[in-house]
């Protein structure tokens, strides 16, 4: 309960008068043109940890996925139990954004249904790489898209997740997650990803292996979406647009 600028629940109140409205940052202007050269220098600087799902974004933003046209992962480290569970459903999740980016009505991704609620802790990894993915589509302005993917994942969580992780994922349906995950979408959409180390620190800090699994998912749709723009020849937005914030 919210009274007289506190918030009351279980005996514990809490001041919210100097709190302030946070938006997520829009992506720099020109971002079209430099979100390709962003994820080739993610490529050499990224350094996930060996768990979680960090580790297959360099299969994420490999030169064969910038080179064609289509979903294009190539076999990844499988070292670990998840992911060698997370891998197969990620492609198939991966080749249905492609269809979907392209504006294919095909069926909702149910072999990928295997990522939501998987993994330890409050907001499981393949949540929060689905959650990446969300916010990366909004930022991009791929409205569409997103609410398609929202309206496949959000069902699905409120069944296999916890309240935790499904509230996360709500936020991320609207555009919305961690400021450092909003700070490394910026960075990569720079020119010469300014600032690229520095968001890449502030993802290393968020959680135990959350910031790099929702880092991941947001590659995946940044690199879905370049390789649409390499096919037409040029960027899906025009010079210097700005997705309207959320």
């Amino acid at each position: 309960m919210c009274e007289g600028g506190e918030a009351r629940a279980g005996g514990v109140a809490v001041s919210l008068r100097e709190a302030r409205p946070w938006r997520p940052t829009p992506l720099p202007a020109g971002w079209s043109d430099g979100l390709a050269g962003g994820l080739e220098a993610l490529g050499r600087e990224a350094n996930p940890p060996a768990e979680g799902m960090g580790g297959i974004i360099p299969e994420l933003i490999g030169p064969p996925i910038l080179r064609r046209g289509e979903a294009c992962l190539a076999p990844t480290d499988e070292s670990t139990p998840l992911r060698r569970l997370a891998w197969p459903a990620a492609r198939i999740l991966d080749a249905w954004l492609a269809g979907a980016l392209r504006g294919e009505a095909g069926p909702s991704p149910k072999e990928a249904e295997n990522l939501i609620g998987l993994g330890p802790g409050l907001t499981p990894s393949g949540d929060d790489f689905i959650g990446g993915m969300l916010i990366a589509l909004r930022a991009l302005g791929e409205e569409g898209t997103a609410d398609r993917l929202a309206g496949w994942a959000l069902p699905l969580a409120a069944r296999r997740t916890g309240k935790i992780s499904l509230a996360h994922l709500a936020c991320a349906a609207g555009g919305e997650g961690n400021a450092a995950l909003h700070g490394a979408l910026a960075a990569l959409a720079s020119p010469g990803a300014e600032g690229l180390a520095e968001a890449l620190a502030a993802v290393h800090a968020v959680g135990h292996t959350s910031g790099w699994d929702a880092l991941a998912g947001a590659v995946a749709a940044c690199a879905a979406w370049t390789r649409g723009a390499a096919r037409r020849g040029r960027p899906r937005g025009f010079e210097g647009r700005r997705p309207a914030p959320v």
